[in-house]
């Protein structure tokens, strides 16, 4: 290979031409950083070199990444495909490859799909036989122990959408979150700003599902709604929490079809995903209810493909779950290429959307 030709590799990597000699021909005795060697190689293979050449200075295959997410195809759900898309951005930015790893579509009542010992073994051996070599995990699709399991048999990880996964010494699992707590505590809040004093919340399975297996983040909204109109003086009443399902538009619907047969009914509804709210919000209106006369809607995720179908507009809570995969992604490869981060955990903050589906109540009273 010329000099023109690895000043042109240097010049795209953003490296020297010397690293680039090193990198190419493998020079030995010297120590070239893992990212380097790959923007170098990334460079040589865009600009169509040979791949002979290549090959010598390949060590191992390429790196990958596994994404385990409790929906079969990610697509269909925008939280997992904004999850899915943060891994894949930061991956491709460092040199990795991504996998998704399916889960099982079944598992015994209210467990989630993620306990099942042969998905466990399954990713082990993944990870044993170099095809994965870490996986970013959606918490809410694995138990503790499955986790706790997974660290055991030597597979990096990091957890999303959970809190910290204990480990002995006083460790934990490396895990990103968006801030569930403050995502409750503003959509309450700014109802009860409007005034209205019966406040429906539907949030994705939750009351169905055995204590032990409850999703984290619906909890944390579930406190914090509770405590958010305790501060306010308000009473709280378990049966205007009802659970929907962001992909079934019959379980979303009895949800809202319930909360309005009450005698009291609510003046507002909170949900926990954009897609309910929007599914909640057609519900509402084949029952005779105007938005946001009769009933303020919220909802959560801010998720760029449902927001457009909202009539009216949604006001939302904006969960940077983007960002919670793209730093999942960073923690993971910082751990397998030995450069921890000096904050191995994140709480990302939420921001409050107002748009046209809340207003006033003319009925506070209720």
């Amino acid at each position: 290979m010329g000099n023109s030709s690895i000043r042109t590799i240097a010049k795209l990597s953003g490296v020297s031409p010397s690293t680039v000699s090193f990198v190419l021909n493998d020079r030995p005795g010297v120590r070239i950083g893992e990212l380097t060697r790959r923007r170098v190689l990334t460079a040589a293979t865009t600009l169509g070199y040979q791949q002979s050449l290549l090959a010598r200075a390949i060590k191992r295959p390429l790196c990958h990444i596994g994404v385990a997410i409790g929906i079969p195809d990610v697509r269909e759900h925008s939280y997992s495909n904004e999850l899915f898309a943060g891994v894949v951005a930061c991956a491709a930015d460092k040199g990795y490859v991504v996998a998704l790893q399916p889960l099982p579509t079944e598992a015994p009542l209210g467990a989630p799909t993620g306990s099942s010992p042969k998905l466990i073994r399954r990713m082990q051996e993944l990870h044993q036989s170099k095809l994965i070599d870490g996986f970013v995990i959606d918490k809410a699709s694995f138990t503790n122990t499955s986790v706790v399991q997974l660290h055991e048999l030597g597979v990096p990880l990091v957890t999303v959408n959970g809190a910290e996964v204990p480990l002995g010494a006083g460790g934990h699992v490396p895990f990103v979150t968006v801030d569930h707590q403050a995502a409750g505590h503003m959509a309450t809040e700014h109802l009860i700003q409007l005034q209205h004093r019966r406040i429906g919340l539907v949030t994705t399975p939750y009351r169905q599902i055995r204590d032990d297996y409850r999703p984290y983040g619906v909890g944390q909204i579930i406190g914090s709604y509770r405590d958010t109109l305790a501060a306010a003086g308000l009473e709280y009443d378990a049966d205007l929490i009802a659970d929907g399902h962001p992909l079934n538009l019959e379980f979303t619907g009895e949800a809202v079809r319930s909360l309005m047969a009450q005698r009291v009914r609510p003046t507002a509804i909170i949900f926990t995903d954009d897609a309910m709210a929007v599914m909640g919000m057609n519900v509402l209106r084949s029952l005779g209810f105007r938005i946001p006369d009769d009933v303020s809607v919220v909802g959560f995720g801010d998720w760029a493909n449902v927001i457009p179908l909202s009539d009216p507009l949604l006001t939302t809570v904006r969960a940077p779950v983007r960002e919670s995969g793209h730093r999942a992604c960073e923690l993971l490869i910082g751990r397998l290429e030995e450069m921890p981060s000096q904050s191995p955990d994140s709480i990302l903050p939420c921001e409050f959307i107002v748009r046209q589906s809340t207003a006033a109540t003319s009925s506070p009273s209720c």
